[in-house]
């Protein structure tokens, strides 16, 4: 494949798998959009093994490779694959960390073995390792790693990342086999608000140009608003925002530089 196929092969994985992200680098420096989509696509590399796979063990085969792929890319050897290609590009001219690589696949062992629906803290602390290093990559991409930066990747990924499991509690539901209803602990939504709030107290202090990494989380607000005013109540109709209004919500904050 070529370096254009490469690009135009996870532009499109971004666009199709996670529109949102793909969205917010258009905002972004262009010379840095290519990176961002090579962590973003990573991201979905890793997150759809378990839908993609028979057995846990298969996934965790899969997710090995990618550990020890991510290892020989951080050492300078090649890999045919288009992502992992992408992502020797991006190490080579970016000071990226390895660590947070690390932490996405150990948090995707998760989702093989089952996350913790039912302990907060341990539910955050997935949240955590699959959410927020994707946005300390991309902090790192931007060039904005500064202490309030991290803190706003922390609380800004909590809130995104708490808020996609309750979006995703309908459809996990219905790949349920024994017809079981997936539930998530009550105080969910109020501690995805919480991350919010704190997330906007701290953008005062970070550069504008870290918004990038963080402006889907302009969404969270109102599918949280729509879900109290169902009750609570994950399943009830017209919860989600249309791409539409997504963008909207998105660009607005881009121009305010608030999310």
């Amino acid at each position: 494949m070529s370096a254009i196929d490469s690009q135009e092969y996870i532009a499109r994985q971004v666009r199709d798998h996670d529109y949102d992200r793909y969205f917010a680098t258009l905002f972004c420096p262009t010379e840095q959009r290519p990176a961002l989509l090579a962590i973003y696509a990573f991201n979905i590399e890793i997150a759809t093994i378990r839908e993609t796979v028979s057995e846990p063990l298969i996934g965790q085969m899969r997710l090995q490779w990618w550990r020890d792929t991510i290892d020989e890319v951080f050492e300078g050897r090649p890999s045919n694959h288009p992502v992992a290609a992408a992502l020797g590009e991006v190490i080579a001219s970016c000071e990226i960390p390895r660590q947070p690589f690390h932490r996405m696949i150990d948090g995707r062992e998760l989702d093989l073995t089952g996350i913790p629906r039912d302990d907060p803290v341990a539910l955050e602390s997935y949240v955590d390792a699959t959410s927020s290093s994707v946005v300390h990559l991309a902090l790192a991409v931007l060039g904005t790693c500064d202490e309030n930066a991290e803190h706003l990747a922390h609380h800004a990924s909590l809130a995104w990342g708490l808020t996609g499991l309750l979006r995703s509690i309908p459809f996990q539901s219905s790949q349920q086999n024994d017809g079981q209803q997936l539930d998530l602990p009550e105080d969910t939504a109020a501690s995805a608000l919480a991350h919010l709030d704190a997330a906007r107290e701290i953008q005062t202090g970070v550069k504008r140009q870290a918004l990038g990494a963080i402006l889907p989380v302009a969404c969270v607000h109102p599918y949280l608003k729509r879900l109290a005013r169902a009750g609570g109540n994950p399943f009830a109709p017209r919860l989600e925002l249309s791409r539409f209004s997504r963008q909207w919500r998105m660009t607005m904050a881009a121009f305010r530089a608030r999310i």
